[in-house]
C-alpha cells in the first residue's frame, strides 16, 4: 500500500471514529436509530469528500449480498477556503429508500464524488451534525497522526 493510500485510509478510518464519538453523546445514537427504523447500528462505511461514490456503492454492494438492508455513511467534507468541516451521513438502501436520510443504491451516479452526493441530496435525505467545532477537528488530526 502505498503512502498516499495509506493516508486516505486513515482518514476514513478517523471519519468512522468521530462519527461513533458523535453518537456517544447525549442521546444521538438512539435518535440515530430511531430515525433510520434500526434497533442495531448498520455497517458503517466512512468516506471522503472527494471520494468516488461508485466505490462506495460497491462496498455496500458486498453487504446487501450479505444480507443488510441499509448500510451508513458518515462523509467528512473540508472547506480549505473557510476551515470547516462537516460530518453529513447518508444511509444507503438496497430496496426503495422513501424514509428519512436514505438513498437508493441506484441513485448514485457513477462518475460523482461523495461530496457531491451529499450536495445533491435534499435536507431531508441527509443526517446532519452541526459543524464540527475546534475540538472535532483537533481529534480528527489526532486520529489521522496517531493512525
Amino acid at each position: 500500500m502505498n503512502e498516499l493510500k495509506k493516508q486516505t485510509y486513515r482518514k476514513r478510518i478517523a471519519v468512522a471514529e468521530i462519527f461513533r464519538s458523535a453518537l456517544r453523546q447525549n442521546d444521538e445514537r438512539n435518535r440515530f436509530l430511531t430515525e433510520i427504523g434500526a434497533s442495531d447500528m448498520p455497517v458503517i462505511i466512512p468516506a471522503l469528500g472527494k471520494t468516488l461514490a461508485v466505490n462506495i456503492q460497491h462496498a455496500a454492494q458486498r453487504y446487501f449480498e450479505a444480507g443488510e438492508q441499509k448500510v451508513v455513511i458518515p462523509v467528512w467534507n473540508d472547506s480549505k477556503q473557510n476551515d470547516t468541516f462537516e460530518l453529513r451521513v447518508l444511509i444507503l438502501s438496497e430496496q426503495d429508500a422513501p424514509g428519512f436520510w436514505s438513498l437508493n443504491k441506484h441513485e448514485f451516479q457513477e462518475h460523482a464524488t461523495m461530496a457531491q452526493i451529499v450536495e445533491a441530496a435534499t435536507p431531508d435525505k441527509q443526517w446532519q451534525f452541526a459543524t464540527l467545532n475546534t475540538e472535532k477537528r483537533q481529534e480528527f488530526q489526532n486520529l489521522i497522526g496517531s493512525a
